[in-house]
């Protein structure tokens, strides 16, 4: 039994051990599986490490094209004396402590509509990592200089262009009283000048700057530019002789006068003719030499060849001719002088001047004037072709006229010169009807031309469609030689049912409406705007109708259906005039304003003013004497 049980045990034994072994490799299994999860985990652990990095570096990229700015723009009201800090310290950023009071807020992107009251603000809004700042003034009162030679004067107005007298003015701490002669203030020219105009609750700046281009009497810059223009003057030199040879041509400052050829472009074997008068400028009369030396040369510092003398037909008149000869050796397509000089300049020549210095030679020519003329080979054209148009742009009821011209080689009319006109279409740039056929021909036309002046032709408008036209007018003319001469027009027609055309009578405007060329009546709006580009008055009428202009506005803008104009008022001419004269003991001046428009004058002795004011109109009788 006992051989049995170890054999059985040995069996157990041997069950266990193999049981141990399986268990052992289930063992070496699960840590294996479990060392590949482990370095599944890791390796997932890297992926996603790496996709961190990946995307936050990504993420770095796009902050290059991120906001840069606040999102939100402030906008806060700031007192005088915040106002006066900027003018004194431009550069300087102001104190956070000023923002005290906010007005308005808007978004940074968007546009801002300002609505502001009259006043003093500041524009606020973050850009990176600093705040920036804007000036905003809204004035109550607006300043205008009135030039005088004399002073610094200027008045102010409301929005409306109406004077203002009872504004609190002063410049650097120095109160500045109304002239009650003129309604304007007055201070000093300086370089620079801030205004200060109390108005309505209202403190105004304006930082004047005089022209620097402009110099004062008797002031230091005066005195150097006079003392460089003197030392100037003196100055003697060789480089001066030469200046004035080389200019004599151009700016002769002993003899004036003219010289005319008879063709301003000539070719070889041709015959130039000549004549010339000469006068002394500081006599004014003519000069009375009687023999003149005549020289051809391309340049001023060029030898040039002698042609010959001339001898004067009458005082200071002279005539010449000579042929353009292949001995001359002259270059085609340049320019050439003729001189007429004193004829002992004909012992200064350069083949026989030994010197270095040639501009010595030069300065010893005395000549009394020169002209210039073209030589180049050129066939001559018998016939010129003119083409006009009276403009570019028409509508219906204001066609386009054509001025047609031919003209012989002597500019004498051409006597059987016939046109051929064609309108082609190049183009529609909108269509203002719904079913339009635009043809590619537009319009024939044939004329013979005038025998005296310019042959009109005018383009109807009843060859146009309902449409925004681009078209090219080609012009053909033939005469009996069978020559043809091509000319070409670009030209364009707008479709439009309305038009306005305005004129300036007395002190308004009066405005019309067209319809075809013919005055109707029509609504119509029509704006204001000043000089800040602000609309400060709208008037609802029926055309047509008078607008008393307003000279501080800038424009007036007018809509009526779809036809529209803006009228600059300083394109409107003033046609102010005066007239005066004095007698022993009185002076009398009288202005012509016949457009009431309101202007300052001045009179003046000696410099010294004697009198001023303001009118719309002036009949100045005042007794003086002369002292």
């Amino acid at each position: 039994m006992s051989s049995e049980w170890r054999v059985k045990k040995v069996s157990l034994f041997t069950l266990d051990l193999e049981l141990r072994t399986q268990y052992f490799r289930l063992k070496t299994l699960d840590f294996n599986f479990i060392t590949m999860l482990s370095l599944y985990k890791k390796t997932l652990l890297l992926i996603l490490i790496t996709v961190f990095f990946a995307g936050h570096l990504f993420a770095q990229k796009l902050l290059t094209p991120s906001r840069q700015s606040s999102f939100y723009t402030y906008i806060y009201k700031i007192s005088p004396d915040d106002v006066l800090m900027f003018y004194k310290y431009p550069d300087k950023d102001p104190n956070e402590k000023i923002l005290q009071h906010p007005v308005d807020s808007f978004k940074t992107d968007d546009n801002w509509k300002n609505n502001l009251l009259p006043g003093n603000y500041l524009k606020v809004y973050a850009e990176k990592n600093q705040l920036k700042y804007k000036l905003i003034e809204m004035h109550s009162a607006y300043l205008k200089v009135i030039k005088n030679n004399q002073d610094l004067s200027f008045s102010l107005t409301d929005k409306l262009g109406n004077a203002i007298t009872n504004a609190v003015v002063s410049t650097h701490g120095s109160s500045i009283s109304l002239d009650q002669k003129t309604n304007l203030y007055h201070t000093k020219l300086k370089n620079s000048v801030l205004i200060k105009a109390e108005y309505g609750g209202v403190t105004n700046y304006y930082q004047l700057k005089q022209n620097r281009n402009s110099i004062a009497f008797l002031s230091k810059r005066w005195f150097d530019a006079k003392w460089y223009r003197l030392k100037r003057w003196l100055k003697k030199d060789e480089s001066d002789r030469d200046y004035r040879f080389e200019n004599r041509f151009y700016e002769n400052k002993k003899y004036t006068g003219f010289i005319a050829f008879n063709k301003p472009m000539y070719k070889p074997l041709d015959t130039v003719k000549l004549k010339a008068f000469i006068i002394d400028r500081k006599s004014r009369a003519a000069i009375d030499d009687k023999r003149l030396l005549v020289r051809i040369q391309k340049h001023a510092d060029d030898n040039g060849k002698i042609l010959g003398y001339v001898d004067c037909y009458r005082k200071g008149a002279f005539e010449y001719s000579f042929v353009l000869k292949d001995s001359l050796d002259l270059s085609l397509d340049q320019e050439y002088y003729i001189t007429l000089d004193d004829p002992s300049s004909a012992k200064y020549d350069l083949d026989k001047y030994d010197d270095d210095d040639d501009r010595k030679l030069w300065a010893m020519r005395n000549t009394f004037i020169a002209g210039k003329f073209n030589y180049e080979e050129y066939e001559l054209k018998s016939t010129t072709f003119n083409v006009r148009t009276d403009k570019k742009e028409h509508e219906p009821g204001s066609p386009v006229s054509v001025y047609l011209k031919a003209t012989d080689e002597n500019d004498l009319p051409l006597p059987d010169g016939r046109v051929a006109i064609t309108l082609v279409t190049n183009g529609v740039t909108q269509f203002k009807a719904g079913k339009i056929f635009v043809p590619d021909t537009l319009w024939t036309h044939q004329v013979t031309l005038d025998a005296i002046g310019e042959t009109k032709v005018t383009i109807p408008d009843s060859i146009f469609q309902k449409a925004d036209i681009n078209y090219t007018m080609q012009a053909v003319l033939l005469n009996s030689d069978n020559e043809r001469h091509y000319e070409t027009e670009y030209l364009y027609f707008k479709y439009k049912n309305y038009k306005l055309k305005y004129e300036y009578v007395n002190d308004s405007l009066k405005i019309t409406p067209l319809f075809k060329g013919k005055t109707i009546s029509l609504p119509a709006r029509i704006k204001a705007i000043n000089f800040n580009g602000d609309t400060i008055s709208r008037l609802n009428v029926t055309l047509p109708t008078a607008v008393i202009v307003n000279p501080n506005n800038r424009s007036y803008f007018v809509e009526a259906d779809s036809a529209a104009i803006e009228i600059g008022v300083q394109q409107l001419q003033s046609d102010v005039s005066f007239t005066g004269y004095q007698t022993a003991d009185s002076l009398f001046v009288k202005v012509s304003n016949p457009h009431h428009i309101h202007f300052w004058y001045w009179l003046l002795n000696n410099n010294k003013q004697v009198d001023a004011g303001d009118a719309y109109n002036l009949v100045y009788k005042k007794r003086y004497t002369q002292g």
